[in-house]
């Protein structure tokens, strides 16, 4: 690519990501707080892996698509 990537390109992707991880984390809260009214450890099992899941969309795969972005861009020129 010889032009340079406009500000706004790349920012759907990762506002998608940011909204899905967000959504996981909300849902793996929910789970949790019925997790402490119910005493029950399915709930809080299940909250754990959307807590992770959602920590592992929400912020890592971020990282990964920037630096991508970040090294493909110079790699090109």
């Amino acid at each position: 690519m010889s032009k340079k990537p406009k500000n706004g390109e790349g920012s759907p992707r990762m506002s998608t990501y940011f909204k899905i991880g967000a959504a996981m984390f909300a849902l793996a809260f929910i789970a949790f707080v019925a997790s402490l009214y119910l005493g029950n450890h399915i709930f809080m099992f299940f909250g754990g892996v959307l807590l992770t899941i959602g920590f592992g969309i929400g912020i890592v795969i971020p990282v990964f698509v920037k630096v991508g972005t970040f090294l493909g861009y110079y790699s090109d020129n």
